[in-house]
């Protein structure tokens, strides 16, 4: 016949282990002094590496910060770019100026022509950057 025995009456209090050995080891049985555990060694050192090759990441990643002001819709090729400077000209999808930046505002192309303000004057240009 088969006895049941409840649960409560076969745990045990829990037992505090010392290790595998039942030994208990602290800083000074490793070999290093109490008030300087090995973590912070390890931890030392990866903070200085990770420190050095952030600083020589970002010298390496030299930039003289935004090329241009503004830059509206590429259209027939070319899109209407403002420079820091305030004017504005053309690029082509490579960004090579293929309209000097020399107006006071510009519009997309249509038609083969764009309107542009010079002097406080609105007018059309062509491709070539020639009045119209």
């Amino acid at each position: 016949m088969l006895r049941l025995v409840p649960i409560a009456a076969t745990t045990h209090p829990p037992r505090k282990f010392k290790g595998t050995t039942g030994i208990r080891l602290n800083a000074t049985d490793a070999g290093f002094p109490t008030n300087q555990p090995r973590e912070n060694h390890m931890t030392r050192g990866l903070l200085t590496t990770l420190f050095a090759l952030s600083i020589a990441t970002l010298t390496g990643c030299e930039s003289a910060g935004p090329r241009y002001r503004s830059v509206r819709s590429y259209s027939e090729g070319l899109a209407p770019v403002q420079t820091a400077n305030g004017r504005w000209g053309y690029v082509d999808a490579q960004q090579r100026w293929i309209i000097q930046p020399r107006f006071d505002d510009a519009k997309e192309f249509q038609s083969g022509r764009a309107a542009v303000r010079q002097n406080g004057k609105w007018g059309f240009i062509n491709k070539r950057g020639e009045w119209l």
